[in-house]
């Protein structure tokens, strides 16, 4: 069982996001790491919103396009209600991904499902040191990107 929790800040922010679609994502990611008993949540925020988050958790005034928050380390796992392991929280500034669309050449489906399979990567572990396309964390990123595009034909 998965357990999503998806919030907005704003009814326009709401309006631009199908959120049946982002329920199908999540599920599929989290399918396809084989993970299954597990709960998260995922809010959707202004460049502003974000921002404040960034400087707030990683000292960095400025906005971003993903930020997760997990609720585990290498040690433990904590359990949410009904024994659902609680992976943590993702935000992800619809603002900041539209410009990743201009600037990658991409469109909003494809970018926003790039920003979920980001952050969900991070909540499981992964990490990454630069955005070079060798990193370990950002070919698995596109390899599951693929396995989410082609489904989606």
């Amino acid at each position: 069982m998965i357990e999503l929790d998806i919030s907005f800040e704003n009814d326009e922010i709401k309006e631009s996001v199908e959120q049946d679609d982002v329920s199908i994502v999540v599920e599929r990611v989290l399918n396809y790491l084989e993970l299954d008993n597990c709960e998260l949540s995922l809010s959707f925020v202004s460049k502003e919103s974000m921002r404040v988050l960034n400087e707030q958790y990683r000292n960095k005034n400025e906005s971003t396009d993903v930020l997760s928050f997990a609720q585990q380390d290498d040690e433990e796992q904590f359990l949410a209600s009904e024994g659902l392991t609680l992976l943590g929280d993702l935000v992800i500034s619809l603002d900041d991904m539209q410009a990743n669309c201009e600037i990658f050449n991409v469109s909003f489906d494809e970018e926003l499902k790039r920003l979920i399979v980001h952050g969900i990567l991070h909540l499981v572990g992964e990490d990454h040191t630069s955005n070079n396309d060798d990193e370990p964390m950002l070919q698995r990123q596109e390899e599951i990107m693929k396995f989410l595009l082609k489904g989606s034909d």
